[in-house]
């Protein structure tokens, strides 16, 4: 097979001995793949490794692993992804891939660790942290006492405002992320505050990113986050709509801007203008990403051209989601470079040596308005389109059926009524059940899969049609979703549920015990991987900040 290029894949093996050398070395750049699902992905994997499904590989490569040319490391657990995707990713054009000898079995063979749950390293940074920096907690049960007596606290839920309506701690205002050194004034006058997650990692690294801000209340963390609020036998509240930061495109004060100043000196964090950026992004021997961490409004307002949306917070908690190469170049941008120098701190303590901070303040060149506009994917070819409103009269008529290729978890959330889910890999297995119908259309989140699944499926003699724009396409039009899940041509276990994901009820109940006390014993086993460079960095603090 011949890459984009035209030269020859350098295709090979490593083993386990040599792929732990190389990630303890941490020299030059290197991304590790797992190719099965998510679910077993979360079952435990390797720490430096990213979730990279074989069945979605097409749509997560170009923003995991945007270089052609990075070396890539896969592995499966002997059931023959890897031959599949070593070949998918030569003809996408990456020419240097590696297959793990003896996949997840041989690893452990070697002695090495694996990983349950998903994005690890930003749990094990609040473990770390907690640990390295002595961050302060506070129990659910003398939060509720205090609450009770009517102290000066504010709770703050850092979580993204979906997760945060889904339930928090009673009362709790939502200041997700990074938004955190942007809290409303009134706040910052609070005697304590106190931040919390679903778990613990996002609020210990929310509560000392307001210690390291220099506010000048009292800042604890909820220990065990809202988990540990429910499991102590306290119920949430459910649809809450309080938000504590400062939304405004206004520049943050002037005290907060000397702030970060001051921890960039002190951190020896640089920063890089617009242009600086556009000529990293030039580099062919070199990974660069760039991620604009501010709310949506603010990054539809303008934002570094090529950026990809991702909020601070959630940037830190799920980097392995996102950034796939270890030993890349991060670019943390902003409006004024506040909350990108508190993120860029987090990064540098999470073990990314090569952090730039890119405000945007005063810059004219480089920058895009609207939407994250998606890197080019690679073609899926020619392949017939349906707009929703002709999808609509179809399935009206009964003369078609509608397969939906999407997660199990987005086909929870919503889906086309009637819409069948299937995994990828058993597509043509589900075309053969519905040859009765005149027309099977595919769908995806966005299409993007759903075409490439029909260009693979094209030998088949159903007339295929692929919905443009995928289920996105029919929401956007106004056409109802449904969220029933009696139409299951696959069992839904394709993903990792977090707790909060699975139905009310004691099976729930257990699982928030069990991550829970995972997370007890998780920093000793990343630090026995020695595969991420966790980093201490303690800061003055400065005088408080309004």
């Amino acid at each position: 097979m011949t890459a984009l290029d035209g030269t020859s894949p350098r295709n090979h093996r490593i083993s386990a001995a040599d792929l732990r050398t190389r990630l303890i070395d941490a020299s030059g750049e290197i991304a590790v793949l797992d190719l099965r699902e998510e679910s077993r992905f979360g079952g435990g994997h390797l720490l430096s490794a990213s979730s990279a499904p074989l069945s979605r590989i097409e749509v997560l490569i170009v923003q995991l692993v945007p270089r052609l040319t990075t070396p890539i490391v896969i592995y499966d657990d002997g059931d023959g992804l890897c031959s599949r995707g070593r070949d998918v990713l030569n003809r996408l054009g990456y020419d240097d891939v590696a297959e793990l000898d003896g996949g997840v079995s041989g690893w452990v063979a070697a002695g090495h660790e694996l990983f349950d749950g998903l994005n690890i390293p930003g749990k094990a940074l609040g473990a770390f942290a907690h640990r390295d920096l002595a961050i302060p907690e506070i129990s659910p049960d003398d939060l509720a006492a205090r609450l009770d007596h009517g102290d000066d606290i504010a709770v703050l839920d850092c979580r993204p405002f979906p997760e945060y309506q889904q339930g928090t701690v009673p009362g709790a205002i939502n200041c997700p992320g990074a938004e955190l050194v942007r809290s409303a004034a009134e706040l910052a006058q609070r005697e304590t505050l106190v931040v919390t997650c679903a778990g613990r990692s996002r609020g210990l690294i929310g509560a000392q990113t307001l210690i390291d801000a220099g506010f000048s209340a009292r800042v604890l963390a909820l220990e065990n986050g809202t988990m540990g609020w429910q499991v102590s036998g306290r119920n949430r509240e459910v649809g809450a709509d309080r938000s504590g930061s400062d939304t405004s495109l206004a520049a943050s004060t002037p005290g907060k801007i000397a702030r970060a100043r001051s921890i960039r000196t002190q951190c020896n964090l640089d920063l890089a203008d617009a242009d600086s950026v556009a000529v990293f992004c030039t580099e062919t021997t070199r990974t660069t990403y760039i991620f604009d961490i501010r709310n949506r409004p603010q990054f539809e307002a303008g934002h570094i051209a090529g950026a990809r949306h991702v909020a601070g917070g959630q940037l830190l908690h799920t980097i392995d989601m996102h950034a796939a190469t270890r030993g890349a170049r991060l670019v943390v941008s902003d409006d004024d470079g506040v909350r990108a120098t508190y993120v860029a701190l987090w990064l540098k303590r999470l073990g990314w040596k090569d952090v730039y901070i890119a405000p945007i303040a005063g810059s004219t060149h480089h920058l895009e308005t609207g939407p994250e506009q998606s890197r080019m994917l690679p073609a899926a070819g020619d392949v017939p389109l349906i707009a929703p409103a002709a999808l609509n009269m179809l399935l009206a008529s009964d003369r078609a059926a509608i397969i939906d290729l999407a997660t199990s978890r987005h086909y929870r959330q919503g889906h086309i009524p009637g819409a069948w889910f299937v995994k990828r890999s058993h597509l043509h297995a589900a075309l053969g059940t519905l040859e009765a119908y005149e027309t099977v259309v595919l769908t995806s989140e966005d299409g993007v899969l759903a075409a490439y699944a029909a260009r693979d499926n094209a030998a088949t003699s159903t007339d295929l049609q692929v919905l443009g724009g995928g289920t996105a396409a029919w929401k956007e039009a106004g056409l109802n979703l449904a969220t029933d899940v009696d139409r299951l041509f696959d069992a839904p276990d394709d993903v990792h549920l977090k707790p909060s994901e699975q139905p009310p009820g004691p099976e729930r109940d257990q699982a928030m015990q069990a991550y829970l006390g995972g997370l007890e014993d998780l920093l000793e086993k990343v630090l026995r991987d020695g595969s991420l460079r966790l980093a201490h960095a303690p800061l003055g603090q400065g005088s408080g900040l309004k």
